[in-house]
Order: C-alpha cells, then structure tokens, then sequence
C-alpha cells in the first residue's frame, strides 16, 4: 500500500478548483492519493492506514484532504 500526501497545493490546482467556486487554503487543505494493490484490497488495509492519515493531517493542522485520482500499474 502506498499512501502519498502533498501539503503544498499547486498554482494549478488552486486555480482549478476555484474555477468551480472552491476557494482552498493552503494551511488547512492537503492532497491525498491512497493506493492498495489489488491483492491487499478487501482486507481492511486500506481503511486502517486512511484512519491513520486522517489522525497524523490533523495532528499537521489539516481540515480537508483533496483525494488524488488513478492507477498505479507498478
């Protein structure tokens, strides 16, 4: 499992979102791309290392995680 985060938010994301009425800050607002391989899926993993993400963001002063999106084929 991977689990990848990125607290510093692009000019292009930024401009992205707003674009669609969403204003984000980067103090508070992180990205987030949670990866299972397909043979650990289904087994709790991916629920477990999520619920310890969320507990180490806030730790960091995050309020909302932006979820990345795709497939990692390796």
């Amino acid at each position: 499992a991977l689990f990848e985060f990125d607290c510093t938010l692009t000019d292009f994301d930024i401009e992205r979102y707003r674009q669609h009425g969403i204003e984000l800050d980067g103090k508070t607002d992180v990205q987030l791309a949670p990866c299972v391989a397909d043979e650990y899926q289904n087994k709790g993993l991916g629920s477990k290392l999520l619920r310890l993400m969320i507990d180490l963001l806030r730790r960091l002063g995050k309020k909302r995680i932006l979820l990345w999106s795709g497939v990692l084929v390796d």
